[in-house]
């Protein structure tokens, strides 16, 4: 007896090893009974500490009869040559596990896995190893790091275990979802402008210019719509995931480089859908400032217009246009001056001249009118 304990007999440990006491080094849970037998024979009952003891030549087993503080209860069986240790495992664990990349669902088609176990060991009589399992098919023995290339859309499951002298530890799971394939991504203008001409909207359309965009991915869903105008973001309101769809609006002078594209779950970035819109909803400046006759009383009139498009003066009798048309002189734009004219012969009397432009986009400019007189 030893603190009221009973104890081995020293000439089995000794028969079985030459050593009186047995070597003690990995506790098990607190309060656990350990059994080992050789054969047959029963040799000890060991109350809590033992984790490793020497044996004979043979067969051995132990079993915890009775649960730890760990609740764990193992079984072991190993056979070895000459005096041999063996170990028991304190707890029932899986091995520790690292994936790379991390994120899930993920784009790569490859997958890296790290993995330990603290009671691994190589060397007889454990033999340790491990074996790993992706969607099924089993790689055994397995070294730490285990790569995985080239994997399909969809989901794996990738499992580790240690397998060391008859223990086999519990596995250490991960389940992931490769998805390496682009959304797809379309962009429509739903604001039609029928009025411009040239392939603009003009001030006759509507205004703002709406435009809907729509985006699919098969694998994980698209996570975000994202669109630029020249560059610069732009909002959409946006919904949904496969598909997902928003619209956004368009207004302001120029030309508007559209770009949108789509970002599904797995970070796979659709090619961009674009469209081009040219708006010109301001009319162009026209003035009329003087309207002269030469002796032959034929009108020439002058003033500034802002467009390098056609000017058309056309002159009225009476005045602010009050009268009937009688003559129409036409002359190129430059941008900022102009004289339209000599035109025919008026007889004498009260005229009225108009200045008009029209620009690429279709918008008409006109001035003010301009009397004058013929005598």
């Amino acid at each position: 007896m030893r603190d009221g304990k009973p104890q081995p007999r020293p000439e089995f440990l000794e028969q079985m090893t030459g050593k009186v006491e047995p070597q003690r080094t990995r506790p098990f849970g607190a309060g656990s009974v350990v059994v080992v037998a050789m054969s047959a024979l029963f040799v000890a009952v060991l109350v809590a500490s033992g984790a490793f003891h020497y044996a004979k030549a043979g067969t051995h087993s132990a079993v915890q009869s009775l649960r730890g503080a760990d609740n764990a209860a193992f079984s072991f069986t190993n056979t070895c040559s000459g005096a041999c240790l063996l170990e028991f495992p304190t707890t029932n664990h899986a091995p520790t596990l690292t994936v790379s990349p991390t994120a899930n669902p993920t784009n790569s088609t490859t997958a890296t896995f790290t993995f330990s176990d603290v009671d691994f060991k190589a060397q007889a009589p454990y033999n340790g190893h491990y074996v790993c399992t992706l969607d099924g098919v089993v790689t055994n023995p397995c070294t730490s790091p285990k790569t995985y290339t080239g994997l399909a859309d969809g989901s794996h499951t990738f499992s580790v275990y240690l397998d060391q002298g008859g223990y086999q530890s519990n596995s250490a799971v991960y389940t992931w979802v490769v998805d390496a394939t682009k959304p797809t991504i379309t962009l429509t203008q739903t604001t039609a402008c029928t009025h411009g001409t040239g392939g603009f909207c003009n001030a006759a359309d509507p205004s703002p210019i709406s435009y809907s965009v729509s985006a699919s991915d098969a694998g994980t869903g698209v996570s975000t719509i994202a669109c630029t105008d020249n560059g610069s973001a732009i909002t959409v309101t946006q919904s949904g995931s496969n598909p997902r769809t928003g619209t956004f609006s368009v207004s302001g002078d120029g030309t508007h480089n559209l770009s949108c594209t789509a970002t599904d779950a797995a970070g796979n970035v659709s090619t961009a859908a674009t469209s081009t819109l040219k708006i010109d909803r301001t009319a162009p400046v026209v003035t009329i400032d003087t309207c002269t006759v030469n002796g032959a009383r034929k009108p020439s009139c002058s003033g500034t217009a802002t467009e390098t498009t056609t000017v058309t003066v056309k002159i009225y009798n009476g005045s602010n246009g009050s009268g009937s048309l009688v003559q129409t002189l036409t002359t190129t734009g430059t941008g900022a001056n102009y004289t339209a004219g000599p035109g025919s012969g008026l007889p004498a009397g009260s005229y009225s001249a108009q200045a008009t432009q029209t620009d690429a986009a279709g918008n008409v400019g006109t001035s003010t009118f301009k009397n004058f007189t013929v005598t």
